[in-house]
């Protein structure tokens, strides 16, 4: 890491502490196991991570979750949620990635959750609310939540490839837009499912999650694709120069035979631009890519070689 992406995880860690801690002091009702269901839901979720190598990014569907947690338990669930589905993705990775990353993944993910908790608040939202009362709150939630996170992420994106921030959150975040507001759609779902058929019903939320995931992993390939494409291009222009080139200089060898060519009037010798003398046969397997085989013509093979005069 370069040392102002050190500084940004340690500012955004130093931040997220106290933020957390003041959001988990905001009144929540308890019930263990709805929380113990959306933390292992949220968990699960980070467990399979999506990870675009060309974009710097790794997207994980547990926003559903967190924005669940957050309108039927309260901050604290939701921040609960918002880790395990970290951890769950590091532990997909099985250690690969260094500790300052995980730092920086829990701390930008918490802040985000804090954050959107805070705009739950100030709205008037109050967790175990009917979905009707509070579906507003939780949508300006989940629209600071996606701000939050996104702006973090791409902030860490631009240093570690040194590019602007801006460029780094429209080609690495952007098009992430619509797949946090369906998560929200379903956290919806999942919280009328809470109240109609309990806690175990949240189980009804992996089918969605995954949806998710997948939809993820068709932009990867979609992605990919795009680069072989990009690639395959590439290739075709470097041949194609190469052809240019190899033109060029046939070209130039056709201009120079293609002039007059000073030449010995006795020996047949002819002269370059250096003025070097070379027998004409050298001179031209050299700049007209020719081979000479040797034979005798009828005129000289009389004058040298002529045929005996048989005397009787």
């Amino acid at each position: 890491m370069s040392g102002l992406l050190k500084l940004l995880v340690l500012a955004v860690t130093a931040t997220a502490l106290p933020v957390v801690a003041a959001t988990g002091a905001i009144n929540s009702p308890v019930r263990g196991d709805a929380l113990a269901l959306l933390v292992a839901l949220a968990a699960v979720a980070g467990a399979h991570p999506v990870r675009i190598s060309s974009l710097r990014c790794e997207l994980t569907a547990t926003h559903p979750a967190i924005f669940c947690a957050l309108a039927a338990l309260g901050p604290s669930a939701a921040i609960l949620a918002a880790v395990a589905g970290v951890l769950g993705a590091a532990v997909a990775r099985r250690g690969k990635g260094s500790v300052l990353r995980l730092a920086y993944n829990l701390a930008a993910v918490s802040l985000a959750t804090a954050s959107a908790a805070w705009t739950f608040h100030v709205l008037g939202g109050r967790p175990g609310d009917p979905l009707s009362a509070i579906l507003g709150p939780l949508a300006a939630a989940a629209t600071v939540y996606f701000l939050v996170n996104s702006g973090l992420v791409a902030a860490a994106i631009a240093l570690e490839m040194q590019r602007s921030f801006q460029a780094s959150w429209v080609s690495s975040l952007s098009w992430t837009v619509p797949s946090y507001f369906t998560g929200l759609t379903v956290a919806a779902l999942l919280l009328l499912v809470l109240e109609t058929l309990g806690p175990r019903g949240l189980v009804l939320g992996i089918p969605p999650i995954w949806l998710l995931v997948a939809f993820y992993r068709a932009h990867r390939e979609r992605v990919e694709e795009q680069e072989r494409r990009i690639r395959d291009v590439e290739a075709l222009n470097a041949e194609l120069e190469e052809r240019v080139d190899e033109l060029r200089h046939a070209d130039a060898h056709v201009r120079r035979l293609q002039g007059l060519l000073p030449i010995c009037m006795h020996c047949k010798r002819i002269r370059d631009d250096h003025d070097a003398w070379h027998q004409i046969e050298a001179y031209l397997a050299e700049h007209a890519e020719m081979r000479f085989t040797h034979a005798v013509c009828g005129a000289c093979r009389e004058a040298h070689y002529p045929t005996p005069t048989l005397v009787r």
